[in-house]
């Protein structure tokens, strides 16, 4: 999916809060997927950094080589053969008790035991996860037990499961340790807490296809964060019954898959009413938003990331009134409505908002400078007109604007010159006149940033100097 000139500096929380003081939200913990870290640091002290990020990859692999290269137990390289048990070798001594426990599991947790029943055949995920749990037979507790019995489930629902998307599809990129004797702590993507229970599945971009499978709910007193995103995972309608117990789930990222409802969210998400972050970008998700019951139910949230997808409709008046909405990200969905929902002047908390992409209409209201704390703000390439709001100038936080390609009016408000920490303005390809303000210009000026960018329309309507305008339109 090709991106934009400014997708990689602000592609997505940990991207863009990596290169921005710590007193900016999101900014303290957000230790996994910091790419942005990393490409700050080479832009600052390029040789040196490069030389030394790769003298400290080398040191990590030979390490990683010897360590785990000397675990008989490990199951190494990529793409490992699916792991199959033959159920005619196993002893019915073990087999019968431990049927009876997990028909039993079943039945507390309100699941659905017809997978596991023999008459469904030998190659359901349940089964074949009964068959290896029969097979290592060791003496376990029963929650531990239990917990290797779903983990092991998620092994067979997602791994080399054809789909309408991938009728031929190879097995996990990344299987290390599963399905061995190892604690289930070892096993590649699985994080537990100190007491050796499951708290996070982070199995982005490991080539799983397949469905998230109920079993998922035997981990729900302690899962609270699950990473799925960059897979081929195809899911629809009762496939998101996975999703009716994790009430103590915060965290999760489905970017890039298949996941498919016509009517906005799955209402089984609705149960989700702890989640913080919520990222579904570049799925199949549709419909309007604005009848949608489940982002209200989810009170927690903060996070908010479902760009390219097929909503429509306008964006609903509750998302103006998420008074803890730090992220908010629907680019390049099919929203025709307008801005209103943001009149209400409740997202005091808002950090980022990116709405470019849409069929979105009408003007920019005033209540935008409501947003107290917007660092980065995106309206591209919509139909919005009429003239851009002195309030914006309001928002002395601002560092990155676009809100070139649309059908704004009027001139560049003197308002903006008071945004001296402004990295990138982007207002080309509108209807605007007048002059750049020479504050602004000489903000930009002083802006040492790889990437800064001041644009306007100065090869026609507007005033702007080629020393000042980093590219006239």
């Amino acid at each position: 999916m090709a991106q934009e000139k400014h997708d990689l500096q602000l592609e997505d929380v940990q991207d863009y809060t990596s290169d921005y003081p710590p007193d900016y939200p999101g900014a303290e913990g957000a230790e996994t997927k910091r790419r942005g870290l990393l490409c700050g640091l080479i832009m600052g002290n390029k040789k040196m950094t490069c030389l030394l990020a790769l003298v400290f990859i080398l040191v990590i692999a030979i390490v990683t080589i010897l360590v785990v290269g000397a675990d008989e137990n490990a199951i190494e390289g990529f793409h490992q053969p699916l792991i199959i048990i033959d159920p005619s070798t196993l002893d019915a001594s073990v087999t019968g008790p431990l049927m009876a426990s997990l028909l039993a599991m079943y039945d507390r947790n309100g699941m659905d035991s017809t997978p596991l029943d023999p008459s469904s055949g030998d190659n359901t995920p349940q089964r074949r996860a009964f068959f290896w749990l029969a097979h290592e037979n060791q003496n376990l507790d029963h929650s531990t037990k239990m917990a290797r019995y779903a983990l092991a489930v998620l092994y067979y629902s997602t791994n080399q499961v054809p789909t309408e998307f991938d009728e031929e599809p190879e097995t996990w990129y990344v299987a290390r340790r599963w399905l061995t004797k190892a604690s289930y702590c070892e096993w590649h993507g699985i994080v537990c807490d100190a007491q050796g229970r499951v708290e996070a599945l982070e199995m982005d971009r490991n080539f799983l296809t397949g469905v998230l499978p109920i079993e998922l709910r035997i981990l729900e007193d302690t899962l609270y964060s699950i990473d799925v995103a960059d897979n081929g995972i195809s899911m629809s309608e009762e496939d998101f019954d996975v999703f009716l117990n994790l009430v103590n789930l915060e965290e999760f990222f489905g970017d890039n898959n298949y996941l498919e409802y016509s009517e906005g969210l799955p209402p089984q998400m609705a149960s989700l009413v702890n989640l913080e972050q919520l990222t579904m970008s570049y799925n199949l998700l549709g419909g309007e938003l604005s009848a949608d019951s489940v982002i209200p139910a989810m009170g927690q949230l903060t996070h908010i990331e479902m760009e390219a997808n097929y909503f429509s409709g306008s964006i609903p008046d509750y998302i103006g009134e998420m008074e803890d909405l730090v992220y908010f990200y629907m680019r390049r969905n099919n929203f025709n409505g307008d801005l209103s929902f943001l009149e209400g002047g409740a997202m005091t908390t808002l950090f980022a908002m990116w709405l470019d992409g849409n069929d979105l209409t009408g003007t920019i209201p005033a209540q935008v400078g409501s947003l107290q704390n917007l660092a980065s703000l995106s309206v591209s390439n919509t139909k919005l007109k009429g003239p851009i709001p002195a309030e914006i100038g309001d928002l002395l936080k601002l560092r990155r604007v676009w809100m070139y390609d649309n059908q704004l009016t009027g001139e560049i408000p003197l308002s903006l010159q008071k945004l001296d920490k402004l990295e990138v303005l982007e207002l080309h390809n509108n209807n605007m006149s007048g002059s750049m303000p020479q504050g602004i210009c000489d903000i930009f000026a002083g802006v040492d940033y790889d990437f800064k960018a001041l644009t306007a329309d100065c090869n026609g309507a507007v005033s702007c100097s080629r020393s000042c305008c980093t590219k006239c339109y």
